[in-house]
């Protein structure tokens, strides 16, 4: 269950603040950049690596995701696993960028998107369409017909 204090609101053209930063609990943030430049993003990721325990994937001039170090696909697959006895080898794990890297590394099998980057396309097992070609839905189709 998530908390009032734990959802993720969504403000466009947000300024965050070092010191809101510091004192805001947080899981994720999103940040897509629009027209930025070089310096300015550096800046921008200078000032929030400053923040203990955050984990960062950059998504070079596109933006970036910052999230907690206790807030990740793993850890949350690894507990769900725990609580329902399911062993983690057993489990199908979907995705397309660099943050499902270490769900990737827990030894399910993984199926990813066409429009992955090469450094997640390593992990794959499965490479499906991408998600705009239903490429998720056609996976689990696949999968349940074996």
């Amino acid at each position: 269950p998530i908390n009032d204090w734990q959802m993720v609101p969504y403000y466009e053209n947000t300024v965050f603040t070092d010191e809101l930063l510091s004192s805001t609990p947080f899981y994720k943030i999103l940040v897509l950049f629009e027209n930025i430049d070089r310096e300015t993003e550096q800046v921008i990721l200078n000032s929030i690596r400053q923040i203990p325990d955050i984990k960062f994937y950059v998504y070079d001039g596109l933006g970036f995701e910052a999230m907690s170090a206790q807030a990740n696909k793993a850890q949350s697959a690894l507990e769900y696993c725990k609580a329902k006895g399911i062993d983690v080898k057993d489990c199908i794990f979907f995705g397309d960028e660099i943050n499902d890297l270490p769900m990737f590394k827990l030894g399910g099998t993984n199926v990813v998107m066409s429009n992955a980057s090469e450094s997640v396309k390593k992990l794959a097992n499965i490479i499906v369409d991408n998600s705009d070609m239903n490429g998720v839905g056609r996976a689990i189709q696949q999968l349940l017909n074996k």
